[in-house]
């Protein structure tokens, strides 16, 4: 061996030492990307929070200070939840509590529990039904709807006569206040923190304009 000469052991030890390096380069490089596409995916579902209804009023006028009612219940309604909707009955009860606390009354509210079948019935008169989305309705729903309710008012009284909440899964916080607040005729606000804004994350529990 040549004075000053590097043995081959050592060289090969530092070519491990700098391959380890490389690799353990390479594996936080990736976690950071996985941690980045991890929060995107996070944002993209949060931002999954559109909610809409249907009815069957055309045009309304517009009231920026508070959410317009499109239509009152002249009856107090029954709450159905039916066998495949993806909602608990302690989130449910929470959004009757809520919406309680406001004024609004419901006859009562029964969990699974369909002894006239009101949830196959079309127009199911004096009942908010709330159920799994069905194919023909998803058709209808954007990418980003997580719920959409669909409530018919008489033209002549203004009378909220029956209405039918669709969710995808699941609700998120808040999203079922907010579709029941579409069963009791509350139409969207564009106001920031509110319940009825469209938007569940530019939304919050304001609740001016949703008293009784």
């Amino acid at each position: 061996m040549d004075a000053g000469s590097i043995p081959a052991t050592s060289t090969n030890i530092m070519k491990t030492i700098n391959f380890l390096k490389c690799t353990a380069y390479a594996v936080s490089a990736f976690l950071l990307m996985f941690a980045a596409f991890v929060a995107i995916c996070i944002i993209d579902a949060n931002e999954l929070s559109a909610t809409v209804y249907k009815t069957n009023i055309e045009t309304l006028p517009a009231v920026a200070q508070e959410p317009t009612r499109a239509g009152n219940w002249k009856s107090t309604p029954v709450v159905i939840v039916c066998e495949n909707a993806p909602v608990t009955k302690e989130a449910v009860d929470r959004g009757i509590k809520y919406w309680k606390s406001l004024g609004h009354y419901f006859s009562s509210t029964q969990y699974h529990h369909d002894p006239m079948n009101k949830c196959n019935n079309p127009e199911p008169h004096g009942y908010i039904i709330i159920k799994l989305v069905s194919k023909e309705v998803l058709a209808d729903m954007e990418d980003d709807d997580l719920a959409v309710t669909y409530f018919f008012i008489e033209n002549d009284t203004n009378e909220v006569t029956y209405a039918k909440v669709y969710f995808r899964n699941n609700p998120l916080e808040r999203t079922l206040e907010h579709e029941l607040g579409h069963a009791l005729g509350y139409l969207h606000l564009n106001e920031p923190g509110h319940m009825m804004h469209h938007s569940r994350t530019r939304g919050g529990w304001k609740s001016s304009g949703l008293k009784n």
